[in-house]
């Protein structure tokens, strides 16, 4: 019979990686800082790289993160009772972290749409920002939009 851990564990399992990838992704933001790089695209690529590695890593070579070990869970693939692979480590890390990474997504782009777009609205014959007119609630054709 299989037997998967309990809610709590994984929560506090979840708490130690969490403390430790943020103590490490403070680390590498002062070797960042210490050691001159100029690409702030190598620096995101280094974080991004911890972000993504960690829990892929630490699973392959040693079964389970340090959250996992304190908590007293082992991952293993349950239908041939071995380690995982390395693809099934990161492929497992990016199932499960999927949600995440889309939320991310839609706040920088609706961020960026936000702050480069702006909406007018012509009332009368006059054209208003959308700040403008928030006050005045009024149903607008989308004819009378201006974009």
């Amino acid at each position: 019979m299989k037997s998967y851990p309990k809610l709590f564990l994984r929560i506090k399992a979840m708490f130690w990686d969490s403390t430790i990838l943020g103590l490490l992704l403070i680390i590498i933001t002062l070797l960042t800082s210490i050691i001159p790089v100029e690409s702030n695209f190598i620096k995101g690529a280094l974080i991004l790289l911890s972000i993504l590695s960690f829990e892929p890593l630490f699973i392959y070579f040693r079964g389970s993160t340090i959250g996992h070990q304190s908590a007293g869970i082992k991952i293993i693939n349950v239908d041939e009772k071995k380690k995982l692979s390395l693809f099934q480590c990161y492929l497992r890390t990016l199932v499960k972290n999927a949600a995440w990474f889309n939320l991310i997504a839609n706040v920088c782009i609706l961020k960026k749409l936000s702050s480069n777009t702006r909406l007018y609205f012509k009332n009368n014959g006059r054209i208003h920002r959308r700040r403008e007119y928030a006050n005045k609630p009024k149903i607008i054709s989308s004819t009378e939009c201006i974009y």
